[in-house]
């Protein structure tokens, strides 16, 4: 029975540490992380976009430089357990090394998947921020002139129901049931 609670303690202690990082790939995934969008409310649409852009690549950035000096450290625990082992069995020495650190190679696959998102998010910022840009018109013929594109309405880039915002009826003050007759 005690041989369960160290392992039951990792399991838990690592469980979180999965959990948390998936939790924020997935709020990356869906553009519901923590930002601090101050500046890009004060700019019009395409500013907007290509600031976002500009922030996202930069965060990928950090993600991706995070996952390497993780992976870094995992590697070297890695070796220092397995230099440990080999001068264990050298001095005949039986003892057990901890490689509960396995777990924790989430860790960068975590930042990588951020990474990964953030980068795809700030080129899809660059994208459309860039996409809204207009040419300077040249003169020509009036029968050579085309309508223009149909352009974005300004907003997220995903639709999303609104609410109504016509009233609601105001409630009686009585909740009792209807009467039978």
């Amino acid at each position: 029975m005690r041989a369960v609670l160290p392992v039951a303690s990792d399991v838990l202690l690592h469980g979180t540490i999965w959990a948390a990082f998936l939790g924020a790939s997935f709020a990356t995934r869906g553009r519901r992380h923590l930002a601090i969008d101050a500046l890009s409310r004060l700019l019009p649409d395409r500013g907007r976009r290509l600031v976002v852009g500009v922030s996202a690549t930069m965060g990928a950035f950090v993600a991706f430089a995070l996952a390497y000096g993780v992976y870094g450290n995992l590697q070297e625990a890695s070796h220092q357990v397995i230099r440990t082992l080999e001068e264990n069995r050298r001095n005949g020495v039986s003892s057990p090394i901890d490689r509960s650190f396995e777990f924790q190679y989430v860790i960068p696959a975590g930042f990588l998947f951020i990474g990964l998102r953030l980068a795809l998010h700030g080129f899809h910022e660059f994208v459309a921020g860039l996409a809204n840009y207009k040419a300077p018109v040249k003169s020509t013929p009036a029968s050579a002139t085309r309508s223009p594109p149909p352009t974005r309405a300004s907003g997220p880039s995903r639709s999303c129901p609104r609410r109504s915002t016509a009233p609601t009826p105001p409630r009686s003050a009585s909740r009792s049931p209807p009467s039978r007759t």
